[in-house]
């Protein structure tokens, strides 16, 4: 047998907790899912069955529903009795789902509903049975009341017991409860009455699948406490429900009291029979008592357990026990000393220097957001650890502290902003390739099969997005039916409505027919080539001989990318979450038990079965304290002890949130570059100039919005391993001046940090019209199914008529309502807020979110019910005041709004916000800057949205307009058109083809100010392979002919961009021109903007459903930034815009951020790369969707085209306010194959010779770019060595020019010569000396 252990707490209800005076804290009144939400009838119908907790009225007790009998004529009547509630977490294993996939198959106690699927996955049974005993040290009992308490007290629960609303009693304890049932305690003998919100919990009827399946939700009930003295298993056994976590479709259901009563939780009234003065029977309740609890559970049927081996281990069944015992619960019932909910309150309501608030991007931005605001807290809020994190922040992003690395860091974090979707595949040749060359080059037949795999993979992955998309507007149309009053009232409208819905149904009903289509006849095209499937892996027919393998394989593209919804971070309120929760469990073996009295034998009820004698095991040890300091091995190994003493817990456990969000128009936002983050870099953003609280108008468009969040573990402990990672050595500690307090802290104390974070999940869909929450879907899984398959339900099929006399036909039929398969897990707005009417008022949908928001709730809400309110609930007044009350949160720079300069005062600055403060306004701890209740969301795309960057190459130019189109680039092809090198000995450029072969050099000179070679290749053999292909090489050259400043400008541009790219890969020095410098690559680029699916459209049915005309997403215009000069990870020169129209190449202009040793305005040809510059940072994007049945690179005309000199072995990055940064990386092999070809040398003279070079061309020595230097020319009698003072550990030779003119030959040809090494000492060699000029060629 197996004990694991789990978490407990426990907490005492009293009604002075309601007490406002005296309590920061609020007592939430019982709020349960609303089951009845899921019938489909307009009037119940909900987007979420679970409303947000009202704290309006919970104050004093007498007002709260849970803490009085509000029905009383004399609320004082209903004075609360304490009452403990006792829960239990469940350990991970049970909190996980299991999804099927080719190799793994869930294990078979995984059932839950239905059988898993690979997209369904199951979560494992849980106990269902729980043993829970209380031992009473101390009791008090009201004055006057002579009762018997005992000492031992027990329950067991049954956690999946089932119940139909007619099963329940009026009153608890009584024999009817259930068929066949005893009574749960003959002692009370009727005495209290059954509590419907705390006896049982509410579930969904998971029986049926007709009309009444739907209508009789709300009616279902699970769980069942019994007395220890007379619970028995039920033979034959009682209802009951497969029982997971996620059994009632509530994310909350393990861990919320209010929603697991009985099933993982218990409610302990400490209630006893007692008499009144006429000597009835009446309830007497303990008033103070001293508790410990001992929980165990177990799952009857043994099939069920996970740690149940399939062959039996001697010594009996292999059974898994949880256990948790809480010794010494001390609790004085009428007055808890600590109440740690009032501790977190406190930091909100008392006189704080600043609330501890913070939002962020991400938990970690919000963390280190909140710990920055505090630095100069004059309070010293923040601790040693505190402080600590603060100083490593650099540290945290990126555990190298260099510069380079941790900006790096910071621009890989900036992607966390963004939720990513599937971008959809690509097809790349996987041929043979040879070692040391280039990928393989496929043939014509495979060139142009793989064109047509990526045409069809394109047009596939585009219709199954717009697929989903079709199904949820058909699941959106149903909805919006569902939700409407006119299918339940009759008008002489509704047969005209019916008729056109009915068109309207059919529409988008054909359109997924048709999508489906297209989806299987490009997936069946793509199988039949590749012989692959959907995933990806080979198909293989039994008894059939396998395909040979196609040259072909699948990748991913990049994602589609959509802004997270912020993130808060709410420090000094410590996570419920146990430290270990994410660690493997320590379990033990029953022999580990330590021995203790077996008082309770006789007690445990004989129906546990197998872990009866574990189960009285446990309890014996439950009598024996833990010692410490017990060097008793058993001892040591004990877990599950957990001491609460005179302490309320706070475990929270969900945030609900309710913010202001006031649009401001596009119009008003530019975009600037401006330094932010750890450590200070540049970054893209939008930008708000003119001061908002100025003008009214800017306060027109506003809306409320709200959510809920989970605080779960996750986000608490990756931040907090993150923390760990950092290697605390002597040069941490140093460079990063931690003190011996902040280091000893960040060794010890990080399991102690006190925070909780969570995203405002909801926040984006709220602004499309969309709504998150537990509602109904038209289909539900059929558990009979060998793969659990969705199928219409009945009620959502016959919902769909509008009642006339007789009634219409539905709307829907069941094939129409498969066809939503899974996407309806949004719903639409509806008629759920009614939106103005008049077209000329805001619109409620927003393709874009831009504006302010401040929080008007905020509420943390803990598993008890407690409730910690960041900003007081009141009732609204008659007259509301506005904008309502508010929070200070800290700011990341990221949602930070601008600063505006304060006229009262020079030195400070105030908030640009929409509603400003009237005076005193609240500074920061600076003093110099005003707090902001609003934190700002600059513009971005509220739908998937992403980037695309390619090298492109051009076509043939069209005969009939002679405009180039750009293709882009394939695996194999060369998307460099061109290389340039600095010739410095010369004080010019040298220029190469793409090949690497050398093409023409342009010197500083002349008479004109530039000389270049009239014939190209020059000093060279031109070989009859090599072609120009590529006509921008040559507009590149001619650009610097007679034009002197534009050459300088060019030179000087390239040497200062050495200083800020990096330097070139150790292997570059085996290649020639790793003498001369590093080469710049040439190449073309291409950029999109490209949305996943269609826009989407407005889903509300109140009010006018227009989108503003002038924020259409075909309105908006992202600048988008090429390169960045401080990044020394980028390797981005300069680019020249092309004309997207004709192919054209606007040499004229040099953008790039590398403009020193300026000359004269208008003569610059440089243009600096910013948004202050005349052309901004260019051409801006407009995100475009084009029609899924043509691949989208090819069909859309949004998109922008640049030429660009870059450093071949660093990424070009583009940065957009509204996207991650996107980055494109030449392939290796595109340098290797080039470099390897390309030759040094130098022009060199005039040169005086002791010796003369031959006269004339000797006819077979002609200079060559590649020579085998096995055939060097030798020194001969009548060509003796040139000699110049060089080092003879290279191999060098003379290049000589002649003009020739001999049978045919006709022009400049360079002889080549060998050298000989001069020491350079005087020689006065007998004259005549020859003056020579010509090149130096290293080997």
């Amino acid at each position: 047998n197996i004990l694991v252990p789990m978490d407990m707490d426990a907490f005492c209800l009293t009604a002075s907790l309601a007490d406002a005076q005296n309590h920061t804290s609020r007592i939430c009144p019982v709020t349960q899912p609303d089951y009845t939400g899921l019938r489909l009838k307009d009037a119940v119908l909900q987007h979420d069955i679970l409303d947000h907790v009202d704290l309006h009225k919970s104050t004093p007790a007498n007002f709260n529903p849970r803490l009085s009998d509000l029905g009383s004529t004399d609320p004082k009547t209903g004075t609360h009795v304490p009452r403990t509630y006792l829960h239990w977490s469940l350990p991970r294993y049970y909190r996980s789902g299991h999804q099927k996939t080719d190799s793994y198959v869930p294990p078979a106690n995984t059932t839950g509903n239905s059988t898993p699927t690979a997209s369904s996955p199951s979560f494992p049974l849980v106990p269902n049975r729980w043993l829970v005993i209380r031992h009473l040290t101390l009791h008090t009992a009201p004055p006057g009341q002579d009762i018997t308490v005992p000492d031992f007290e027990g329950w067991v629960v049954e956690s999946d017991r089932f119940w139909k609303i007619d099963q329940l009693p009026d009153k608890l304890g009584l024999a009817n409860f259930g068929k066949g049932l005893r009574s749960q305690n003959p002692d009370l003998r009727g005495l209290e009455d059954f509590d419907l919100e705390t006896d049982v919990s509410p579930l969904i009827d998971p029986t049926g699948n007709g009309d009444d399946t739907v209508e009789k939700q709300a009616e279902a009930f699970i769980g069942m406490k019994a007395s220890i003295d007379t619970w028995t298993e039920q033979n034959p056994p009682a209802p009951s429900v497969p029982l997971t976590t996620m059994t009632s479709s509530n994310p909350l259901f393990a861990d919320y009291t209010f929603h697991n009563s009985n099933v993982f939780s218990i409610r302990d009234n400490y209630m006893y029979p007692g008499r009144d003065s006429k000597g009835n029977d009446i309830p007497v309740y303990l008033t103070e008592a001293i508790s410990d609890y001992i929980v165990i559970g177990w799952h009857s049927n043994p099939k069920d357990d996970p740690l149940t081996s399939n062959t039996d281990p001697p010594g009996g069944e292999f059974q898994n026990t949880l256990e948790e015992r809480l010794p010494e619960l001390y609790m004085t019932l009428g007055s808890p000393t600590t109440v740690k909910a009032d501790e977190a309150g406190t930091n909100f309501h008392s006189d704080v220097f600043m609330e501890p608030l913070s939002v962020g991007t991400t938990p970690l931005d919000a963390l280190l957001t909140y710990l920055d605001a505090h630095a100069d807290d004059p309070s010293g809020n923040l601790t040693d650890l505190s402080n600590g994190i603060r100083k490593l922040a650099g540290l945290l992003i990126a555990q190298d502290d260099g510069y380079d690395s941790q900006v790096k860091a910071q621009d890989l974090l900036y992607g966390h902003n963004y939720a990513e979707a599937f971008g959809g595949a690509v097809w790349h040749y996987d041929g043979r390739a040879e070692t040391g060359h280039g990928p393989p080059t496929p043939s014509t037949a495979e060139v142009t099969t793989l064109h047509q795999l990526n045409s069809a993979q394109a047009i596939l992955d585009a219709t199954s997005r717009e697929l989903e998309l079709m199904r949820w507007t058909l699941f959106a149309t149903w909805w919006n039916l569902v939700q409407d009053p006119l299918t339940n009232l009759v008008t002489p409208q509704a047969v005209k409505d019916h008729d056109a819905l009915e068109k309207l149904v059919k529409g988008i009903f054909e359109n997924i027919v048709l999508l489906e289509a297209r989806q299987k006849a490009k997936q069946d095209f793509i199988t039949a080539t590749t012989n692959l499937d959907s995933n990806g892996k080979e198909i293989i027919i039994p008894g059939k001989p396998t395909p040979p393998r196609q040259p072909y394989k699948r990748t991913t593209k990049p994602p589609f990318y959509i802004r997270k919804d912020p993130t808060v971070c709410i420090s000094g309120m410590a996570s419920g979450w146990p430290a270990n929760f994410s660690d493997p469990l320590l379990c033990r073996f029953e022999a580990q038990l330590v021995a203790g009295p077996r008082t309770f034998d006789s007690k445990v009820p004989k129906d546990l079965g197998a872990v009866r004698s574990l189960a009285q095991g446990l309890l014996a040890e439950f009598l024996v304290r833990p010692d410490p300091n017990s060097k008793d091995s058993a001892q040591a190994q004990r877990s599950g002890w957990k001491m609460w003493n005179d302490t309320q817990p706070f475990f929270p456990l969900y945030v609900e949130w309710e913010a202001l969000y006031v649009h401001i128009e596009r119009s008003k936002w530019h975009v600037e570059t401006f330094n932010s983050g750890i450590p200070v870099h540049p970054m893209v953003r939008y930008k708000i100039d003119e001061d908002l609280n100025a003008d009214p108008n800017n306060q027109k468009d506003q809306r409320i919005v709200s959510g809920r969040t989970l605080v779960l573990p996750q986000q608490i402990f990756s931040l907090k391993s993150m923390i760990k990672q950092v290697p605390m050595t002597e040069e941490v500690i140093k460079t990063y001046g931690l003190n011996e307090k902040e280091t000893l802290a960040l060794n010890t104390k990080i399991d102690q940090m006190q925070y909780i974070s969570c995203p405002l999940s909801g926040f984006t869909n709220h602004l499309l019209t969309l709504v998150e929450g537990s509602h109904i879907k038209p289909l539900a899984r059929d558990p009979k199914a060998p793969e659990g398959d969705l199928v219409p339900l009945t009620a959502a099929v016959n919902a769909t008529r509008i009642v006339t006399n007789p009634p219409t036909d539905p709307v829907f039929d069941s094939m129409t309502l498969d066809k939503i398969k899974t996407q309806s897990a949004l719903t639409p707005y509806g008629n759920l807020v009614g939106f103005p009417s008049d077209p000329s008022s805001p619109a409620g949908f927003k393709a874009a979110t831009h504006g302010q928001v401040m929080f008007t709730k905020f509420n943390i809400i803990d598993k008890f019910g407690q409730a910690v309110c960041a900003i007081t609930p009141t009732p609204i007044p008659a007259k509301p005041t506005f904008p309502p009350p508010s929070v200070y949160p800290c700011i990341s720079d990221y949602f930070a709004p601008g600063a505006l300069q304060n006229p009262k005062s020079p030195h400070d600055f105030l908030p640009n916000v929409i509603y400003r403060d009237p005076p005193p306004v609240p500074l920061t701890t600076t003093g110099q800057e005003a707090l902001s209740r609003f934190f700002q969301l600059s513009p971005s795309i509220n739908q998937d949205t992403r980037l695309n960057a390619s090298y492109v190459l051009p076509e043939q130019p069209d005969p009939a307009s002679g405009s180039t189109a750009f293709v882009p680039v394939n695996d194999w092809d060369q998307p460099i058109w061109g290389w340039v090198i600095i010739n410095y000995a010369n004080y010019g450029l040298q220029f190469f083809l793409a090949d690497g072969t050398f093409y023409t050099e342009v010197r500083i000179g002349g008479p004109g100010g530039t000389v270049g070679n009239a014939v190209k290749y020059l000093p060279f053999e031109k070989l009859p392979t090599v072609l120009n292909t590529n006509k921008q090489l040559d507009q590149l050259i001619s650009s610097f002919t007679n034009n002197t400043i534009y050459l300088q400008a060019f030179f000087y541009m390239i040497n200062q961009s050495v200083d800020s790219t990096p330097h070139a890969p150790p292997d570059y020095s085996n290649y020639l021109t790793s003498i001369v410098g590093k080469p710049l690559a040439l190449v073309n680029t291409r950029w999109s903007l490209e949305l996943s699916t269609p826009p989407l459209q407005p889903q509300q049915t109140i009010g006018s459903p227009a989108i503003n005309p002038e924020e259409t997403l075909d309105k908006y215009e992202i600048p988008v930034k090429f390169g960045d000069s401080t990044r020394p990870f980028d390797g981005l020169v300069a680019y020249w815009d092309i004309n997207k129209d004709t192919g054209v190449t606007d040499f004229s202009k040099i953008h790039t951020y590398f403009t020193d040793h300026l000359f004269p305005e208008n003569t610059d040809p440089r243009q600096m790369i910013s948004e202050t510059s005349p052309g901004g940072f260019g051409q801006p994007l407009i995100p475009t969707w084009t029609d899924s049945s043509a691949p989208f690179d090819s069909s859309t005309k949004n998109f922008r085209l640049a030429a660009m000199l870059v450093d071949p072995f660093t990424p070009i990055h583009a940065y957009t306010p509204i996207l991650p940064i996107v980055s494109l990386t030449l392939p290796s092999w595109t340098i290797q194959d080039a470099c390897r070809k390309m030759t040094a040398f130098f022009h060199l003279g005039p040169m005086l010779m002791t010796s003369d070079v031959p006269t004339k061309y000797r006819g077979k020595f002609q200079a060559k770019q590649v020579v085998d230097p096995d055939n060097l020319a030798k020194p001969d009698s009548d060509a003796p060595a040139v000699r110049v003072p060089i080092s003879g550990k290279a191999l060098w030779r003379w290049l000589q020019p002649y003009d020739v003119d001999d049978k045919g030959v006709k022009g400049t040809i360079f002889d080549s010569y060998a050298l000989a090494e001069d020491d350079g000492k005087p020689k006065f060699a007998p004259g005549p000396y020859t003056m020579t000029e010509g090149y130096l060629q290293l080997l």
